[in-house]
């Protein structure tokens, strides 16, 4: 399997029939507000996953903690997505190649197309790690396994 490094302190697995999107492509999923990152897409499976990396600064990584970041960022994502259809499911906490993380599903409508999501946050030493999952919910058991074995083969470096 494939594997990107980003800034060189996680390893993450490109699973088979995956690709990386290019910086614009990467502007047209709203994905680069969380920081550097990478966001990797599989057209036949209509899966993306991206992950943004946003560095604190002493002070703050002192006194953040994964469920607060967790709290604000579903704020964050609640409100645009509403006009969406927007339906959180649960809170849910996970492990990233080791790394805790807090989080939580939810679902929402795209194009009339009904879609299923995850998003999770990790705190790695003074850097936030933000995941997010978005599966069509129809075919949500096989990608929920791709998505298992992302978060399985994630590696901190």
């Amino acid at each position: 399997m494939n594997t990107l490094t980003l800034h060189e302190e996680i390893v993450l697995p490109c699973p088979e029939g995956f690709r990386a999107l290019d910086e614009k492509e990467q502007a047209n999923f709203n994905i680069t507000e969380q920081g550097e990152g990478v966001c990797l897409q599989n057209i036949q499976q209509h899966i993306i996953i991206s992950v943004g990396r946003k560095q604190l600064n002493t002070l703050t990584a002192t006194l953040l903690n994964s469920d607060d970041v967790a709290k604000n960022m579903e704020r964050v994502i609640t409100l645009p997505m509403k006009k969406f259809g927007f339906q959180l499911e649960k809170h849910i906490k996970k492990q990233f190649g080791g790394q805790n993380a807090t989080g939580f599903t939810y679902r929402y409508i795209a194009d009339n197309i009904p879609m299923y999501a995850e998003s999770y946050v990790v705190k790695y030493k003074k850097v936030l790690y933000y995941f997010h999952f978005y599966a069509h919910a129809a075919l949500l058991d096989e990608s929920l396994a791709v998505w298992e074995q992302f978060f399985t083969e994630t590696k901190w470096i």
